[in-house]
This record gives structure tokens, C-alpha cells and sequence, in this order.
């Protein structure tokens, strides 16, 4: 009998793998074990536009996407990770002239549906681009048709056509429209260990 893998530490091979996390329900993921360590399940992936990300609030709780291209684990799944275990955080991003740069934040985790899949985690811990993310941890997820930013008077996943974790809007904003040959960087990440 096979063990079951409860996350991607411990699997051996980058690629499509299935992990149980709760010991029983089996969760279709991206390993990466070549990145910093190795260890690293990818939550979301952005190469290029040929997958929307300007979706409503059902797409966002589930998976939407190819695991081996652009995605989107899913707000449910994320919750279930993070509930289980410590996790980091680390965002990979790709300028379109080929710069590269990362952040990495320490205890990860994300809300149940009854909270909106608030953002959480305890800080940033390094990487070569910028702590834009702090801005956003303790906000609660907005798509543009279930808005929780704190903008009272508009909608910033409307008005950015992009799902996020709001407040007066953002500082950062991974699932934003994919651009090419804007100053934009292209998201890679994020990944979770």
C-alpha cells in the first residue's frame, strides 16, 4: 500500500501530484522541488493570458485552470493547507524584461468561507522585491461580484478587474490582468512550503 503524502515536503518530483492533507481527501497539487529548497505547492501560476482570472466569487473558492500551466488552487484548498500545518509563503515574479524577484512571509494561512478567506501571516521574512504584500495581510478575499475591500464607496476587484485580498485597494494584485509589454511583472508565484 502506497503512503499518503499529506503535502510537498514530503514528495520527491516536481509536477502534478495528489497529496492528502486531511489524511482522507485527496487534493490535486503543483510540487516544485527545485525552487529554494524544494518543498514548495503552488497555489496560483500566471505565464501568460490564455487563462482568465477576472472570475466570480464561486471560481475563486474552487480550482479553475491546467495544474501544468496558468491556475488557481482554489480559496477552499488553501484553506484546508493552511489550516493543518505552518506554512511560508513565497511569491515568485518575472518583470517582462526578464528580471527576477521574491518575498517570502512566515505562517501563512488563510480563513474558512465564513471569514472570507482572510489573508494571514506573521511577516516578511526576505526577498529582492519589496514587502507589497503587508499591506494586505488581514483583509478578507473580494471578486467583483462579493465585495469585502474596505473601500466603502467602490468595488476594488471591479474597478482593478481583479480578485484579491483588498483593503483601499491594493499595493499588490497577482490575479490582475495579464499585459504584455507593460512595466507589470509577470506572476509566477505564489508558493506555499
Amino acid at each position: 500500500m502506497l503512503e499518503k503524502k499529506k503535502n510537498c515536503n514530503e514528495e520527491t518530483r516536481s509536477g502534478v501530484v495528489t497529496i492528502y492533507p486531511d489524511n482522507s481527501t485527496p487534493l490535486q497539487v503543483y510540487c516544485d522541488q527545485v525552487t529554494d529548497g524544494e518543498g514548495w505547492t503552488v497555489f496560483q501560476r500566471r505565464q501568460d493570458a490564455s487563462v482568465d482570472f477576472y472570475r466570480n466569487w464561486t471560481s475563486y473558492q474552487n480550482f479553475f485552470g491546467d495544474l501544468t500551466g496558468n491556475f488557481w488552487l482554489g480559496l477552499d484548498a488553501l484553506h484546508m493547507l493552511t489550516s493543518r500545518q505552518q506554512y511560508e509563503l513565497r511569491v515568485d515574479l518575472m518583470m517582462w524584461n526578464g528580471t527576477k524577484g521574491y518575498v517570502t512571509y512566515n505562517n501563512f494561512s488563510i480563513s474558512d468561507s465564513s471569514d472570507n478567506y482572510r489573508l494571514n501571516f506573521d511577516s516578511f521574512t526576505g526577498g529582492n522585491a519589496g514587502d507589497s504584500l503587508n499591506y494586505h495581510h488581514g483583509r478578507q478575499f473580494s471578486t467583483w461580484d462579493r465585495d469585502h475591500d474596505t473601500w466603502r464607496d467602490n468595488n476594488c476587484a471591479q474597478r482593478y478587474h481583479a480578485a484579491w485580498w483588498y483593503g483601499h485597494c491594493s499595493y499588490a494584485s497577482l490575479n490582475g490582468e495579464y499585459m504584455p509589454n507593460s512595466t507589470a511583472p509577470i506572476q509566477q508565484g505564489p508558493c506555499t512550503t
